[in-house]
């Protein structure tokens, strides 16, 4: 299941236009608001607010 669910992220067009820009490969996918994102990668823990004057992160399943 997890080579198919590599795979099929692989094969999304953002996906393949993010690994041509940066030439690395993307583990996985997942769809996640913008604050879920921040706060995951702020660094130390520390919750981060998302920015209400920020448009809305692109879906790519849109």
């Amino acid at each position: 299941d997890n080579s198919s669910r590599y795979q099929s992220a692989q094969n999304h067009p953002l996906v393949r236009d993010l690994v041509r820009r940066f030439e690395g490969d993307v583990i996985s996918r997942e769809v996640v608001g913008r604050a879920e994102w921040l706060e995951r990668f702020s660094g130390d823990g520390v919750r981060v607010q998302a920015d209400p004057a920020q448009p809305p992160p692109i879906d790519p399943d849109a």
